[in-house]
């Protein structure tokens, strides 16, 4: 077992679960002209967060180790930010979320490497996936900012 592997499976499940959170925050407050289409996305946002969420701890219950399973332990963990505010233009969230998914998918990326060189081809085929898809998520986010 990879040390380094199962520490950053640990923080990517809080990183889920505060992002799931902070996601939900973004769909509840949001205002302006594409709000319904913002409102619905946002609410596949974190849809998408809890299977990662569970996809990582199942993930870590399988190598041996346990994930974050408290809010404060998940907090502690996380290397995601909370979000304090209460009210968003459309094209803030969207700006917010892209963000979010950038830093992400930098995580992402450092942690499928790692599995891969860990021999984890498991781990690594996670990780493969999620990047695929954060990657055309922040291409369409970026397109539609760009409008």
């Amino acid at each position: 077992m990879n040390k380094k592997l199962t520490e950053r499976l640990k923080r990517h499940t809080a990183d889920s679960l505060l992002l799931w959170v902070k996601f939900h925050n973004l769909h509840w407050n949001l205002h302006g002209p594409q709000f319904k289409p913002v409102h619905e996305l946002t609410e596949g946002y974190y849809d998408e967060l809890a299977e990662d969420y569970d996809l990582f701890a199942e993930r870590l219950v399988q190598l041996g180790e346990r994930p974050p399973i408290t809010l404060a332990s998940s907090i502690k963990t996380a290397g995601q930010s909370e979000l304090e505010r209460d009210s968003f233009t459309d094209k803030e969230v969207l700006s917010i979320v892209r963000q979010d998914f950038l830093t992400l998918l930098e995580e992402y990326r450092e942690t499928r490497d790692l599995a891969a060189e860990a021999g984890d081809s498991t781990t690594e085929d996670i990780f493969v996936g999620i990047v695929a898809r954060l990657e055309k998520e922040v291409w369409m986010l970026e397109a539609t900012l760009r409008a």
